[in-house]
């Protein structure tokens, strides 16, 4: 994956929540072109290590439950 300015990436994550209503994305999502499942995986690993970025709170604004304290698994059988 090439980098790219969180703020693109946050945009489509915040077209894709608008679509789903949540950004429960798996892995393999790709959006416009764009690895957003990858890319999220990639955040919530940061969030976790490292405490929130700009992009985990930009995130957050859009599902606050974008990187629960719980499995993604059980996260995306409840959405």
């Amino acid at each position: 994956m090439r980098a790219r300015p969180w703020r693109t990436a946050v945009e489509h994550a915040h077209a894709f929540a608008e679509t789903h209503g949540h950004l429960a994305v798996p892995h393999d999502t790709v959006l416009d072109g764009f690895p957003l499942g990858q890319w999220l995986n990639k955040q919530r690993y940061r969030a976790r290590k490292t405490g929130p970025t700009p992009a985990a709170r930009a995130l957050t604004a859009i599902d606050p439950w974008w990187n629960p304290p719980w499995g993604m698994t059980w996260q995306r059988a409840y959405q």
